[in-house]
């Protein structure tokens, strides 16, 4: 469900399997730019990200039907 919520114009993911059971994914768009977050059965997704030289993000967000807002935002930045 989370990947059919991705807007078209975002590349999917690199995949890796989590030792706790969650699905990893990772995006990079050149040096200082790479966004991951790690979903889990729960529906609970843990986030990290680098948009920039001075711009970080990290936290939890609960997922439902869609991707939040927030990490649709942290993943247009990343490709903008």
């Amino acid at each position: 469900m989370l990947l059919s919520s991705l807007p078209e114009n975002i590349p999917l993911p690199e995949f890796a399997g989590e030792p706790d059971g969650s699905i990893g994914m990772q995006w990079e768009n050149g040096p200082n730019r790479i966004f991951a977050l790690s979903v889990s059965g729960k529906g609970v997704i843990i986030y990290a990200g680098r948009l920039g030289k001075a711009s970080k993000a990290h936290g939890t967000e609960v997922f439902s039907d869609s991707l939040p807002t927030s990490l649709m935002g942290y993943l247009h930045r990343l490709f903008s």
